[in-house]
């Protein structure tokens, strides 16, 4: 198992990445009315990007915390909390009606749910996939800063 340590790591440095991009408090307001964080925009039904971020950002927290919690070698523990975030991230698809965070929700829930595919794979002994974890990580890092972008005031 030693074989999948280094990509464990890398995909765990990009969703701490990711993580950071949502700041310590994700449901902290930003100062100021006419920020452009708290505006909203045509078609978002009312939520503001800050608002829309905070529900993205809670997700990604919990499966950050889940992800920490769980060994370094507990691939079946790293797969349940990928595969927890996809399933969360896909059913708030509903509940984000800001178009500017909506259209992040599919990269993020595809790059989750493929995370979640390699560890299972890999707690199942196929290492064929441990490849494909620098390319996941790479993708985390790229939508972190969309991410990051979006949501920082």
């Amino acid at each position: 198992m030693n074989r999948t340590l280094p990509g464990l790591a890398l995909t765990a440095a990009a969703l701490f990445t990711l993580t950071g991009c949502v700041g310590d408090d994700p449901g902290q307001s930003s100062s100021g009315a006419g920020s452009a964080q708290t505006q909203d925009a045509p078609g978002d039904e009312g939520q503001s990007v800050e608002d829309a971020c905070s529900v993205v950002a809670e997700t990604i927290t919990a499966a950050t915390a889940q992800f920490e919690e769980g060994a370094e070698d507990d691939l079946s523990s790293v797969a349940e909390a990928m595969e927890a975030a996809a399933e969360e991230l896909a059913t708030m698809t509903q509940e984000i009606t800001n178009d500017r965070v909506a259209a992040l929700l599919p990269d993020l829930t595809q790059m989750f749910g493929e995370a979640s595919d390699v560890f299972r794979s890999l707690e199942d002994g196929d290492a064929s996939g441990i490849e494909d974890l620098e390319e996941i990580g790479t993708r985390f890092q790229e939508t972190g800063a969309a991410f990051e972008e979006t949501c920082t005031p």
